[in-house]
């Protein structure tokens, strides 16, 4: 018995003495990491997980370092694990950063709803980054990736998602640098390898074609390209190319493209695509009843692209080297169609809108350059106007931002160093569109329908383009 009463007391001893240094350890020593997406580690009393220029991280929604309201479950999505439920209006999770470069991620959120939209504001630190409102998913347990491309600043941050509606789920965060410069001089992650979707939040965006045909948010999402039409350029960026002889329309429409349509339902097609409902927003002059149907409140678009071609052939002095490249769009009108137009011989293109009440006469606005008449019989109509000396030649970059607030419409103009070359603002007041419901489009819209030639062209390339609703 001695034998077997000494080889007990070998391993009983080590055993105590092991028991004995955890729990007298402080878990602020314990550094935990998540492969192969990234780095989560205990430092002092927060989690902190490190944000890379070059590769994406998964944070689980369970792991919060900071929370109010919410609990946790076993989840029935891919991957198992647990995720974050039983949220109400003004809960918050709270996750700590280290971001090692500043500039523009892909921030993609795992959510599942029975019933209602999935409904949050996320910030960094105090800076609102942008919302989210998805569409009721069907199911607790029926999940779908929503995304959103924001800029991050570099340092330690703190991500906060604040709940703006009740009655959702959330399982994963996923952070993927989009137009990051991670010190070699480069441009970003847009590879030219890759199709559109997968350089481009496309998960709330279908697309209409040349011939008028129109490819659903699913099959956008799944790698789509068409060659001479839609897809990746040389450099990464998004190219929208439309030769408008010959090609198709749409109903209501005499005009051919190669355009976005905004779809908030995503890929949750029980939400019709037209009405006040999950898949379309409103304005915040609406009334509250249409506000909280609706899959959004005012909004902001901004893209980054170049126009590489416009058309040089017409019968229209008005229609030649003209397209639309954003827009929103109402039931029937459109309270915002943003114009890029170039004449022949011009060596830099003008920039205007054109705003069609509800009930009212259409009316332009020149931004850059003086092309167009703004009000009257002739609005729109070209005025003989030289090239602008201050206009945007083809293949120069430039960015926009359109906002609604309100009744309140706002345009801003950018060079490519990022700063403002033109900027205005129209009041909507007496546009009739409180209680109409909107959709944003953005791409390549021709302005064009006489084209002569049907080797004339029309292309567009955008290397960002975001939108976000209240």
């Amino acid at each position: 018995m001695k034998p077997f009463l000494k080889k007990t007391k070998q391993i009983i001893l080590p055993l105590l003495l092991l028991m004995f240094i955890i729990n007298s350890c402080s878990t602020d020593e314990i550094t935990t990491v998540e492969e192969p997406t990234g780095k989560t580690e205990n430092t002092g009393s927060m989690l902190r997980t490190t944000v890379s220029a070059s590769s994406s991280v998964i944070i689980q929604a369970e792991n919060y370092d900071n929370m109010s309201g919410v609990q946790t479950e076993n989840t029935q999505d891919s991957g198992g694990g647990q995720n974050v439920g039983w949220i109400d209006t003004d809960d918050y999770l709270e996750y700590d950063l280290n971001v090692s470069t500043s500039g523009s991620y892909k921030i993609e959120f795992r959510v599942a709803s029975r019933t209602n939209t999935s409904k949050f504001n996320f910030f960094q630190d105090g800076t609102k980054l942008s919302n989210v409102n998805k569409a009721s998913t069907g199911g607790w347990q029926n999940w779908v990736t929503t995304a959103k491309t924001v800029t991050l600043s570099s340092g330690n941050s703190t991500l906060k998602l604040l709940a703006t509606g009740s009655g959702w789920n959330i399982n994963w965060i996923k952070i993927t640098p989009v137009d990051v410069d991670s010190g070699g001089g480069g441009t970003g992650s847009l590879d030219p390898n890759k199709a559109p979707s997968e350089n481009f939040d496309l998960s709330t965006w279908k697309i209409t074609l040349s011939s008028g045909s129109e490819k659903s948010v699913s099959e956008l999402n799944n790698g789509y390209e068409l060659s001479n039409q839609f897809y990746t350029g040389s450099d990464g960026g998004m190219v929208f190319k439309n030769y408008p002889l010959g090609s198709g329309t749409t109903t209501n429409s005499t005009y051919s493209r190669v355009e976005f349509r905004e779809m908030l339902r995503g890929t949750n097609t029980s939400i019709s695509t037209s009405g006040i409902n999950g898949n379309n927003w409103v304005f915040s002059s609406s009334n509250s009843t249409n506000e909280n149907k609706a899959g959004g409140v005012d909004g902001i678009l901004e893209g980054t692209l170049k126009v590489n071609r416009v058309t040089t052939t017409s019968g229209s002095t008005s229609q030649v080297g003209r397209i639309i490249i954003g827009q929103i769009h109402a039931s029937g009108d459109e309270p915002l169609r943003l114009y890029y137009h170039k004449q022949p011989g011009h060596s830099k293109g003008a920039i205007y809108f054109a705003h069609e009440p509800n009930g009212g006469d259409e009316v332009f606005e020149n931004m850059i350059g003086n092309y167009v008449t703004e009000t009257g019989d002739s609005a729109g109509d070209y005025t003989g106007a030289g090239s602008p000396s201050n206009g945007i030649a083809l293949n120069e970059t430039f960015s926009y931002k359109v906002q609604v607030n309100g009744n309140t419409l706002s345009v801003t103009l950018y060079n490519s160093g990022g700063s403002t070359i033109a900027s205005t603002t129209y009041n909507m007041s007496n546009s009739n569109f409180a209680n109409d419901w909107m959709y944003f489009k953005a791409g390549l819209y021709s302005g064009n329908k006489t084209v002569s030639s049907s080797s004339d062209y029309e292309q567009v390339t955008f290397y960002s383009l975001s939108k976000s609703h209240n």
